[in-house]
């Protein structure tokens, strides 16, 4: 009988000792997750703050200027500020869900992009990748265009 005894006080030792392995996984399982949305929060609250207090470069109000000499240097700082609005909302949910403002937020966000490795920087610190240009929102998401689509759908040979 003492046999049997022990064999069930070491299979609940076990199953107790299991059990707390357990709820010591979860527990650190959570926190883990707990401090991983903090950090994403922080990031994403500090990319706002960057992105809202970025100051673009003069050159880019010039050259666009230079580009639409019918437009004023203010209308040009004005669609600079459309285009800090538009980067925003882009920031905020998919940029397909959106349509450029106007033909001259799209010439100074275009200017931005020539100058690749300003513009790289800026797509980093603002929202942590590459943001393309797609001013129609043609492509389905932001990973996928449509040539991708095109060579999806093609038959294999």
């Amino acid at each position: 009988m003492s046999s049997i005894l022990v064999i069930l006080k070491e299979w609940y030792d076990a199953r107790y000792g299991f059990l707390l392995a357990c709820a010591g996984l979860s527990i650190l399982a959570f926190f883990v997750m707990f401090m991983e949305s903090r950090q994403y929060a922080d990031t994403r609250k500090k990319q706002r703050k960057w992105l809202k207090g970025y100051d673009f470069a003069p050159a880019y109000f010039e050259a666009v200027q230079k580009r639409h000499p019918e437009v004023s240097m203010e209308e040009v700082a004005q669609a600079y500020e459309e285009l800090r609005a538009y980067f925003l909302h882009c920031w905020n949910r998919s940029p397909q869900a959106l349509t450029m403002p106007t033909t001259l937020v799209d010439s100074c966000w275009q200017q931005m992009i020539i100058n690749t490795r300003s513009y790289h920087q800026f797509c980093q610190c603002a929202f942590g990748r590459y943001l393309h240009h797609e001013p129609d929102g043609l492509v389905p998401d932001s990973f996928t265009s449509l040539n991708d689509l095109a060579v999806r759908e093609r038959p294999s040979e």
